[in-house]
């Protein structure tokens, strides 16, 4: 299990940007003459940051509102101190993951996929073998790309989880992992352009899907959609990150440490 803090200090600024030089306003949502990123590659890139939304001490998780389909990112009524009313153009998806022995080549372990409670397409599943050898990182990794495909599929489907093409604008990913959250918000731009290799020449671990996530979040951009990655501790996280523990318990009790 990977213990994680948030890092809520930082102070850098998300810039909005066209991807051309062109005047031309484009409109979230719309697939046509959309830009190739959202955001101007910059530090602590694709960040959810609440201490800057929400007054100290805010539970954001008490006030935002689930209706069996999304939870949804609360916003604050500013004539009403301590009121919130949902934004339901932009989403919260929990994501979890959990191994029964990090050392060993047999190790089995889950990923979670929370939308909410209640919600029929939450994801609890243990991880196919796929010839990787399973941990508690690469978990995490698989439940992001879980996440990302749910909400792509849910996009250009009609019949998917929900229209949210033209709806929602944000998908917040929320993590207790920080090497996903940091890889996700900094390193994969240097990464990339390092050729995937840390600056010491060493190739970069579990590289396949540190590019598949980079590309489905392109995707998304492309279809009008923010994807952000927000950094919690494990006690935040804890409704997803006791489901990825039970599902494993469940399966592979005698393994269990």
């Amino acid at each position: 299990m990977e213990t994680t803090s948030s890092n809520s200090g930082s102070s850098s600024q998300m810039t909005p940007r066209s991807a051309s030089s062109s005047s031309t306003q484009w409109t979230p949502g719309s697939t046509s003459d959309a830009p190739a990123a959202i955001y101007q590659p910059i530090d602590r890139l694709r960040e959810w940051e609440p201490h800057k939304l929400y007054p100290p001490g805010t539970d954001i998780d008490a006030v935002a509102e689930s209706d069996g389909h999304f939870t949804y990112v609360p916003v604050a009524v500013s004539a009403l101190p301590g009121v919130f009313h949902a934004d339901r153009r932009r989403i919260i998806i929990a994501i979890a993951g959990e191994c029964n022995d990090t050392d060993d080549q047999n190790a089995m372990a889950s990923k979670v996929v929370y939308f909410g409670p209640g919600v029929k397409n939450n994801l609890v599943q243990i991880l196919e073998i796929d010839g990787v050898i399973h941990t508690s990182v690469y978990a995490e990794l698989k439940a992001c790309e879980a996440a990302l495909c749910r909400v792509w599929w849910a996009v250009i489907k009609p019949e998917g989880i929900r229209k949210l093409h033209r709806l929602c604008i944000t998908v917040v990913i929320k993590t207790s992992s920080g090497s996903l959250f940091r890889a996700m918000t900094e390193q994969v731009f240097q990464w990339e352009v390092n050729k995937w290799k840390f600056e010491n020449g060493q190739p970069v671990e579990h590289v396949s899907m540190f590019k598949r996530l980079h590309d489905q979040v392109r995707i998304l951009n492309r279809l009008g959609m923010e994807v952000l990655f927000w950094l919690v501790s494990e006690e935040k996280n804890r409704v997803a990150q006791e489901l990825a523990e039970q599902k494993l318990y469940q399966e592979f009790p005698f393994v269990f440490p």
